[in-house]
């Protein structure tokens, strides 16, 4: 008969169940036979000592929760800043619109004729027309239709100097051409001081076609010089008459135009 197999032992609970051990297989009965030849006595095999399975750990299972994150230890809590005052709001000022004024249109002043220029008599250039020559710009002696003359610095009339000075011997004419518009001719005129003569002249001042348009008193040596002003708007040229007013001694009378002056 087979030998009984050993207890089992009994498990414990802290280790898994042990594995079952396969029980030895039954042998089977000798057939009878005859005679029987003898055999071997079979080796008694000790039965085999129940082992003890090696204890399987459970294989974790992964897991899915998120990795834990370290949190950082909090900052130091910072001083409290001082609260500041509420900063003023500065008032914007209203800038006044500028108006403009309007602009004037300007007022177009015609030009006016120019200021007149001065010709002094002592200065006047003796021109002889003819032969296509240009007259002066200014008021000049006309050589030809004037008696003889002297253009003088200045002379003494009535024991006063008067510069620009036109000097003649009476009877005497001195013909003057303008060459351009001219407003006035002033002068004083008296006897010279150098005439020894005691009679007297009258001076006379025409125009181009022999009318007067001036005349003086009779004027002796001594006598102080008279003033003589004579428009000449519209005056082409003028005459310087001087008449002696007795004859007898007209040679030695001296007649002088001084500052003589012609405006234009």
């Amino acid at each position: 008969m087979p030998a009984p197999a050993p207890p089992t032992p009994a498990p414990t609970s802290a280790a898994p169940a042990p594995v079952p051990v396969p029980a030895a297989p039954e042998r089977p009965a000798p057939s009878p036979s005859a005679s029987p030849s003898p055999k071997p006595t079979p080796k008694q095999i000790p039965p085999p000592v129940a082992t003890r399975a090696p204890r399987h750990e459970p294989t974790p299972e992964p897991t899915t929760e998120a990795p834990v994150v370290p949190i950082p230890a909090p900052a130091p809590a910072l001083p409290a800043l001082p609260t500041l005052p509420p900063l003023p709001t500065p008032e914007v000022p209203v800038v006044p619109t500028p108006t403009v004024p309007p602009v004037p249109e300007p007022t177009v002043t015609p030009p006016g004729p120019p200021a007149p220029t001065g010709f002094w008599g002592d200065s006047l250039p003796v021109w002889k027309p003819g032969n296509h020559r240009v007259p002066p710009e200014g008021p000049s002696i006309r050589r030809k239709g004037s008696d003889r003359f002297w253009q003088r610095d200045g002379g003494w009339i009535g024991g006063d100097y008067h510069p620009h000075a036109i000097t003649v011997h009476a009877p005497a004419t001195t013909l003057v051409d303008l060459n351009r518009s001219c407003t006035s001719f002033d002068a004083v005129a008296g006897v010279d001081d150098a005439t020894l003569s005691p009679g007297g002249v009258v001076f006379t001042v025409q125009s181009g076609d022999g009318s007067t348009l001036w005349r003086s008193r009779p004027i002796g040596a001594g006598d102080d010089a008279v003033p003589v002003h004579v428009p000449l708007a519209g005056q082409k040229s003028i005459r310087l008459v001087v008449t002696p007013v007795h004859g007898i001694w007209s040679a030695l009378n001296v007649a002088d135009w001084a500052q003589a002056r012609f405006r234009c």
